[in-house]
């Protein structure tokens, strides 16, 4: 990638970042085409495993457990009146909003190493992905950018399968078992549910603490309270 490629793509993902880290539901707007097709197929398994989960059950193992994992935890979390509904990108941004989608890994991501490709005559660059697990994970993901129109967008796609590849290598290696796994992420997210569960957050200038279901956005104002 070149030099100006490089700080357009930094610039871009910071903006991004911000987005996320506040709740923004505008967020959405600086993801690819390809990213929203990515939670329209999600969308899709999430409706089959609610109205005709005979037939999810027929399919469900030749879905990549990563997308079978976020269906149940997008069924556990939202109303199947929703889910009728929901459009993909109204689902993404309910998930930035309620902070349930990349808001923990966001807050410490940050990318390096631009390769510059080209994608069927479109440039594409790819940069690594790294954040406070990347270590413990054991392994680096990547994040893309791609011009859908004129301007750079952030394409997921790159850290969706690189997480998938991290899972089946796990299975392969007989470290975990799909179903047990599934079962177990999305009861560790429906702890997050209970208030008892709840991160404090405290001020130091106010003097109080208080319990959210994520870190909440703030700013320290001596004539605003």
């Amino acid at each position: 990638a070149t030099p100006e490629e490089e700080l357009t793509l930094r610039s871009l993902f910071r903006q991004f970042q911000t987005a996320v880290l506040t709740y923004d539901p505008n967020a959405v707007h600086f993801l690819s085409d390809s990213s929203i097709q990515y939670y329209d197929n999600l969308l899709k398994v999430v409706k089959l495993a609610t109205f005709d989960p005979k037939s999810y059950n027929v399919t469900k193992n030749n879905i990549p457990i990563g997308v079978r994992t976020n269906a149940e935890i997008i069924k556990t979390r939202l109303s199947t009146e929703f889910i009728a509904k929901v459009t993909p990108v109204e689902l993404y941004q309910t998930a930035f909003q309620q902070g349930w989608i990349g808001h923990n890994t966001f807050q410490s991501a940050s990318v390096d190493n631009f390769q510059a490709f080209d994608n069927n005559g479109k440039r594409y660059i790819t940069a690594d992905f790294y954040y406070d697990g990347t270590v413990k994970d054991e392994f680096v993901a990547r994040i893309g950018f791609t011009k859908d129109t004129d301007s750079w967008k952030v394409d997921l796609l790159p850290i969706f399968m690189a997480i998938e590849k991290a899972i089946e290598l796990k299975v392969q290696q007989g470290k975990i078992k799909p179903d047990v796994s599934i079962d177990a992420t999305v009861q560790e997210t429906q702890k997050n549910l209970d208030q008892d569960n709840w991160p404090p957050f405290s001020s130091n200038i106010y003097n109080f603490i208080a319990h959210f279901p994520n870190t909440p956005v703030h700013q320290n104002d001596p004539k605003l309270h």
